[in-house]
């Protein structure tokens, strides 16, 4: 293996030819093969003197006046070395350089920062690195400053300066690492020694990406022996390391008509030779792809001999123009050069079409500055997928080689993926058959098992997103919509005959496992990463349309209590409901636990005996079963680390995250715990109103309520045992939390279960839940608001203009905030939202004093405003969508169960009229009190008190006199005559026949349908019904 010595040293000038010597001396006696030198105070002239010295590749960039600053990268001549580009700053600070190095491509980035540079310098050059950097990238340099002052200077006292803190946030942001240090933990070592301050300091750095960390083999600080810095010197490895790579279309060519024409010819005559139409359907899509892949590899083949043959002649052509037009300088030269290298530029564009493609980037190119915004986060997003250490789970060391990395996730996944014990089959069936679960029915087998149809296969094919990852086969869901017409027929033979009991096409059972890092994980521990599984894209359009027909009964098989990929089930449904239970538990001054269970990883160890057995429970006939049985049948994959492919590991348990079906089939798997959990009789829950609460899920995120703990939790403990035993979950003990509410454990209790029994708080679907609710706001909003402004400083680091600043609240701050928004149901007090504008305010204007209104900003663009959210606004929505929620018989959720139950007459009622709000608030419910508030707000606030009286039912208004001494209307109600709006039609009551027909009301009704008409003409009908406000007309079609 070839290792290079590079070496950075800051020369404090060498302008003296006997110092400039010395200097190219110590670079040939220490055998450095790439040099950096700061400060050489020489003007261009004199850089090039360096070149007789045996570094006739030298690079530099020089101040003006020829006598300070100055920076230069040397390579002796012994080294090959292919130039490619350079960039250099005109005051001699910086130069950039690519090229090949020994043929590996390498970007060197050589930087001086005289004392006092503002941020605004090392933002030009980072930008410049992450728009250019290709290759092993190494910055090197004197950057006169401190990234650690604790462990890089001896002055104790001093601190860190405001720009050391945003270079910082540079480095991490562009992924970027201090090599010395990283090899050097905790050593103290220093470059620099200042005479007039006696202070020493480390300033001089390398820098690289985290992905090359790997290369390093060495990185030693020498002696100041000739100039008043230390060299800096670093042992590196530039040789790529092969990869096991797979081939994927380059979608670009699917913008050629004339591609697709022959690819669709290809496909006709393929299947002129080889469908007879009665072979095997999967085995003759599976066959056609391969035949295509093979046809576009020589099509591509081809064409990149074409372009680079194209480019090259471009080229010669441009340059004996160039040449010519040095000799005469005529005019229709430079006519003739126009056409040339705007054909160069066409060809040099179609390559950065494929690599933007490839990197999956969605920033709009028209943008100002989107170059740079888009270098930037390609850096940012190698930084978060690189693995560039692990520990290895034999070893328990960490290493940084790529062999060993992928050798110790392949070792872990394959592990995982064992299923450990062979599963009593007997023992799971007696266990379900002990269970009170539904069942579905012939009929709906039937519409499961119905043929795939051609309009399901072109639905799912249009609901493909694009610029998504293909599996193993290469071919993107861009593919499928380009040649829909083509393949669709194929499609449909191979997903039936799959669907009918057949066996699956060979490719299916392959795919890879891309690992995602988990927030707040250990990234060195395979455990702290998300498996996801890279599926090829005709499976994913097979497991959607099974996926989709399989949620039309989940609603049917699965409690309210999950709330997870269930059809109007948000996560926000067990957040309120769990808010309801802590809030009823401490004005009860009842004892109870509330426990977060957590699974160690659950749907990587799903046993799929037991869901084949839970699936028969819940009536799924054996032919469906038998299709998921064969989604599941020996499996493989491989597991993708940094870009390369692993060898092939065999999957026995688990469902894939990736496939359509996994979260549907999770939610069956988990089911019978949640069943048996509510069945138990000896785990008392907590009661409200006539709901009982044991349970909440959001698929694997599981929160149980124990009202008696002392008892219950040994008995949860058993439970949890038993259906892990059979099914393969295991809980993780050591990670589930608990909160007590108004109990104190036993110190049996305490050494039984390792929890921490002193929590004051959980974290729940994202939601930090607390034993006083008067916390929930600062503690929630707290950490968001820590978490956004840290990224607010870190983005106002980034070349970004006046609309992308406020596109990037849209899209990446204003989601966080309507989650919790949505989910808490607390008070945020105005000087919130002052703050929260305050914040978007400085950096939307970087700090700048601003030129346009905060609320000019805020319109639409229509009105001449650029969108901006408008955060009360969005406040006041998310509190008031519970009111829509009550109001829709068909959305169900067990905190509307709750909410509807706590007062005698329906809650939907008041929303009509304000009068009632008094009743509502003495029930002092958090929830309740708080929506019915905001409620008012936003009627006094667009002024609609005479508005929403058209939401008000007559059994309760508080002004139909009839309906306070004749309970009549009362039972109208529960017939279905609720609110006014329920029975108007063209402005005015519908005639009684047709509430007569509808609502099942008796011609004796006849008087008080008239009492109603005269109040309705009197009181509510007084405006318009066809210009409702918008917030009213959701209200009216939600009933």
């Amino acid at each position: 293996m070839q290792y290079y010595i590079i070496q950075t040293l800051n020369v404090n000038g060498i302008k003296n030819p006997i110092k400039r010597s010395k200097i190219i001396s110590k670079l040939k006696r220490e055998q450095v093969g790439i040099g950096f030198l700061q400060e050489t105070h020489l003007s261009n002239e004199e850089h090039e003197k360096i070149k007789k010295m045996g570094h006739r590749k030298t690079y530099y960039a020089s101040h003006r006046s020829g006598k300070k600053r100055g920076v230069a990268i040397l390579i002796p001549n012994s080294i090959r070395f292919d130039f490619i580009a350079e960039h250099k700053d005109k005051e001699g600070r910086y130069v950039l350089l690519r090229g090949k190095l020994e043929q590996e491509e390498v970007t060197l980035c050589n930087i001086y920062a005289p004392p006092g540079s503002s941020i605004d310098f090392f933002k030009e050059v980072f930008s410049l690195v992450a728009a250019e950097a290709s290759g092993t990238c190494i910055c090197a340099g004197d950057f006169n400053l401190l990234l650690n002052p604790k462990m890089d200077t001896t002055n104790r006292e001093r601190g860190r300066t405001r720009v050391e803190k945003q270079f910082k946030k540079i480095m991490q942001e562009s992924g970027l690492t201090d090599i010395w240090r990283s090899l050097h933990k905790y050593d103290r070592e220093f470059t620099f020694y200042s005479t007039r301050h006696k202070v020493y300091t480390r300033i001089d750095y390398f820098f690289m990406f985290n992905k090359d960390l790997h290369r390093v083999k060495d990185c030693v600080i020498g002696q100041r022996d000739i100039s008043d810095h230390s060299g800096l010197t670093m042992k590196i490895n530039l040789a790529r390391s092969p990869k096991n790579t797979l081939w994927r279309l380059n979608t670009s060519l699917l913008n050629s008509t004339e591609f697709k024409t022959e690819m669709a010819e290809e496909l006709k005559t393929y299947l002129e030779f080889n469908d007879n139409g009665t072979g095997n359907p999967t085995i003759l899509w599976d066959a056609a792809k391969a035949y295509i892949r093979g046809k576009i590899i020589v099509k591509c083949a081809n064409l990149k001999k074409i372009r680079a043959r194209k480019l090259s002649d471009l080229q010669e052509n441009l340059k004996r123009l160039e040449r010519l037009h040095s000799i005469n300088k005529s005019p229709s030269l430079l006519e003739q050069m126009r056409p040339v290298k705007q054909e160069i530029h066409k060809i040099l564009n179609e390559e950065i079409e494929k690599k933007l493609k490839y990197m999956r980037q969605r920033y709009y190119e028209a943008g100002p500055k989107a170059a740079k915004v888009l270098s930037w986060r390609l850096r940012k997003q190698q930084v978060e997928n690189t693995i560039y250490k692990v520990r290895n789970p034999r070893t328990n060391k960490i290493t940084s080689k790529l062999e060993e990395i992928q050798s110790s996730f392949e070792a872990y996944y394959a592990a995982l993926y064992t299923q450990p014990d062979k599963m009593d089959n007997q023992t799971i069936q007696k266990f379900l058959n002990s269970l009170d679960l539904p069942s579905i029915g012939k009929n709906q087998n039937d519409k499961l098992m119905a043929e795939i149809s051609a309009e399901e296969v072109d639905r799912g094919i249009s609901n493909l997103k694009t610029n998504k990852s293909p599996g193993c086969d290469g071919f993107p869901p861009e593919w499928y919509k380009a040649m829909r017409e083509s393949v669709l027929p194929l499609l449909k033979a191979s997903f039936n005959y799959t669907l009918g009991g057949g066996a699956l096409p060979p490719s299916w059972r392959e795919a890879f496992i891309s690992v995602i890092p988990k927030v707040g994980k250990d990234k060195t521990d395979p455990k702290g990463y998300r498996p996801i599984s890279v599926l090829n894209i005709d499976y994913k359009l097979y497991a959607a349309i099974l996926a989709k027909r399989l949620s039309t009964l989940m609603p049917f098989l699965i409690d309210e209590d999950q709330t997870g990929f269930i059809g109007n089930r948000q996560t926000h449904d067990s957040i309120r409901r769990a808010v309801h239970v802590t809030d009823h538990i401490t004005k009860e001054k009842s004892s109870a636990v509330l426990l977060s269970l957590d699974a160690e990883k659950a749907y990587d160890t799903v046993g799929w005996e037991f869901l084949f057995q839970v699936m028969k429970r819940f009536g799924f006939c054996d032919r469906f079963i038998q299709c998921i049985k064969n989604v599941y049948s020996s499996p493989k994959a491989r597991i993708k680390i940094n870009g390369s492919l692993s060898n092939q590991i065999t999957l026995q348990r688990g469902c894939r995250q990736g496939c359509p079906l996994s979260p549907l089939l999770f939610n069956l798997f988990i089911e019978p715990l949640a069943q048996v959990i509510r069945e138990e009789a000896g785990l008392e829950g907590v009661t409200i109103g006539n709901v009982e609460n044991k349970i909440c899920l959001y698929a694997d995120d599981v929160l149980v309520v124990i009202k008696n703990p002392e008892s219950g939790i040994p008995l949860l403990m058993n439970i949890l045992e038993t259906y892990g035993r059979l099914s393969g979950y295991k809980l993780n003990i050591q990670k589930t939390q608990n909160l007590t509410l108004n109990f104190v454990p036993s110190k049996q209790l305490v050494n039984s279960f390792q929890f921490n029994w002193r929590q004051l708080q959980i974290e729940y679907l994202g939601i930090i839940l607390t034993k006083n609710l008067a916390q929930l706001y600062e503690v929630n909003y707290k950490r968001i608001n820590k978490k956004i402004y840290e990224d607010l400083d870190r983005w106002s680091l980034l070349p970004l203009d006046l609309g992308s600043r406020i596109q990037t609240i849209k899209i990446n701050v204003l989601p966080r905030l309507l989650y919790v928004f949505t989910a808490l149901p607390v008070e945020v007090p105005a000087k919130q939202f002052r703050e929260w504008d305050k914040h978007f305010s400085r950096f939307i204007w970087s700090n700048k004093r601003p030129r346009v209104r905060y609320s000019t900003l805020q319109l639409p663009g229509g009105r001449g405003g650029m969108g901006l959210p408008c955060l009360v606004d969005y406040y006041l929505s998310a509190q008031i969508r519970p009111l829509v929620c009550w109001c829709n018989p068909a959305y169900d959720a067990k905190w509307k169960d709750i909410e509807l139950s706590l007062m005698d007459v329906p809650i939907q009622s008041v929303l009509g009229c304000l009068d009632g709000l008094p009743q509502v608030y003495q029930l002092q419910n958090l929830c309740l009190n708080l929506s019915l508030k905001k409620w008012a707000e936003v009627v006094k606030k667009f002024n609609l008190l005479k508005q929403i009286e058209i939401l008000s039912w007559p059994a309760y208004h508080p002004r139909f006199l009839p309906a306070a001494v004749d309970h009549k209307y009362r039972r109208w109600a529960k017939q279905g005559i609720t609110a006014f709006c329920n029975i108007i039609k063209n402005g005015e009551l519908v005639r009684f026949e047709d509430l007569c027909r509808t609502y099942d009301v008796g011609r004796q009704d006849f008087y008080h349908y008239l009492q109603v008409r005269s109040f309705f003409r009197k009181e509510i009908k007084t405006y318009d019904f066809d210009a409702e406000p918008g917030i009213i007309q959701i209200i009216m079609d939600s009933y």
